[in-house]
């Protein structure tokens, strides 16, 4: 069981630097007061979008925001072939723009497994994760960054 909350802990850190290096740009602040305004206001976006994208659960169930049903499905499609076993979580069992791949973690995954899996998700999302913080308020998202 201690494994499993483990690999829950790894799945979550890694996703959320990818999210941070994706929203951060080139990392570059300004030593002004007015740059660490804005160092301090995009920090804040960071932590509004990856709350928005990965839902907070300590347990071995885990959720991956994936907007839209035809998203969603293709998604975890894709995912399903690369040996990922996860499921779609579609409106209207969930609100609609909500809809979420769930991930379940057991002690039989591998850190190895959980980094693919993550790698597998921003490059199959990038474009789409891109208009999605956008649409969320997030502003714009460098290309370059997944």
């Amino acid at each position: 069981r201690k494994r499993v909350f483990e690999l829950v802990g790894v799945l979550r850190r890694q996703m959320i630097w990818r999210l941070t290096c994706l929203l951060s740009g080139d990392g570059r602040s300004n030593s002004n007061s007015q740059g660490q305004q804005e160092v301090m206001k995009k920090q804040q976006q960071i932590r509004a979008i990856i709350q928005s994208i990965l839902l907070p659960s300590p347990s071995p169930i885990q959720a991956v925001i994936v907007p839209g049903n035809e998203k969603c499905i293709s998604l975890t499609n894709r995912l399903r072939l690369h040996g990922f076993d996860v499921y779609p979580i579609r409106s209207p069992t969930v609100p609609k723009g909500m809809e979420r791949i769930r991930i379940i973690l057991h002690t039989h995954n591998t850190e190895r497994e959980v980094f693919g899996l993550v790698n597998m998700l921003f490059e199959s999302m990038k474009d789409d994760w891109s208009n999605y913080f956008v649409a969320k308020g997030g502003g714009r998202l460098p290309h370059s960054r997944l």
